[in-house]
């Protein structure tokens, strides 16, 4: 319950400082990713806190666009369904407004730890898993936002690319244009 408190409190103090200047709130971002939990809650106290987050934003800034922002959202994480945690969130009734998604797939990430090949997806497939999610919010009358978006760039060395060619300025734009 203090903790409730304490998050109710911080979200609405934020929200009363900049709501005049943001129309867009992300209540959560990437709900679905275990280390996002750090203190470990329970499922409920997990869902709980997200409801409690979205109630300090629409308290103080009622006409807000209220977002959950999902990672890899067509899969590529084992034991990830994020289809079962958005269902779970609509059978709570957590009061969003959009679905944000996160499409970072045939991509690149280049880091200090090392190099990671995003999963591949075929078009189809993301438009599928796009359609899975739109059929779900539908009957609820939530919207889908595409959050996040890469176009694949080059590849690192040693590894191909997801069209096996060089990622060019002319594929770049032709991966988007299709997107």
């Amino acid at each position: 319950d203090e903790f409730l408190k304490r998050l109710y409190e911080h979200e609405a103090t934020t929200v009363k400082r900049f709501a005049p200047s943001v129309d867009n709130w992300e209540a959560i971002l990437e709900p679905d990713l275990g280390n996002h939990n750090p203190l470990n809650l329970t499922k409920d106290e997990y869902y709980q806190a997200i409801a409690t987050s979205i109630q300090a934003i629409r308290d103080n800034d009622p006409t807000a666009t209220v977002e959950i922002n999902f990672s890899y959202p067509c899969g590529g994480v084992d034991g990830l369904d994020n289809y079962q945690i958005l269902q779970e969130m609509l059978d709570r009734k957590i009061d969003f407004d959009t679905l944000g998604l996160q499409f970072y797939y045939n991509a690149y990430i280049v880091a200090a730890a090392g190099n990671y090949q995003m999963p591949a997806m075929s078009f189809s497939e993301m438009s599928a898993c796009y359609d899975k999610y739109e059929t779900m919010l539908a009957p609820y009358g939530k919207k889908i936002a595409d959050s996040e978006f890469s176009v694949p760039s080059e590849a690192p060395a040693g590894q191909t690319s997801y069209w096996n060619t060089a990622w060019s300025e002319e594929t770049q734009a032709q991966y988007l244009d299709t997107v």
